[in-house]
């Protein structure tokens, strides 16, 4: 306060400069919690078990606050590689809308989303 006392010589502009300096924070914590947020309430879009059993590729959309009927392949997400005996998540990663994902390919080594991601499965 000592510092703002030096730079801001009325007492009310401190005071406004503190408000506004607390806001700015809330902000970006809000904002920060809000992404973190969405990803918990996501919702599963689409997934696929690879021919052998042993993984899965899930498709996730992460609530979208204002959207018209027959958008929901519009909203952004992220996809995730698991390993089927344990869960374990094996990959992840963002996608801007879900509906791109939808070419990949299975193989005994990899799994290939087009356009997308290259994963190497665990032996």
């Amino acid at each position: 306060m000592m510092v703002l006392s030096r730079i801001v010589k009325s007492r009310s502009s401190q005071k406004l400069l503190c408000v506004a300096i607390a806001l700015v924070a809330f902000g970006v914590v809000l904002a920060t919690g809000c992404r973190e947020d969405a990803r918990a309430r996501a919702e599963e879009y689409r997934s696929y078990v690879s021919p052998d059993g042993r993984f899965k590729m899930v498709v996730y959309r992460m609530p979208m606050t204002t959207a018209m009927p027959g958008q929901a392949g519009d909203a952004p997400g992220f996809v995730r590689l698991y390993d089927q005996r344990s869960g374990r998540i094996l990959q992840q990663k963002d996608v801007e809308m879900v509906q791109l994902i939808d070419q990949f390919e299975w193989s005994s080594t990899n799994l290939h989303i087009k356009l997308f991601a290259d994963w190497r499965l665990p032996k």
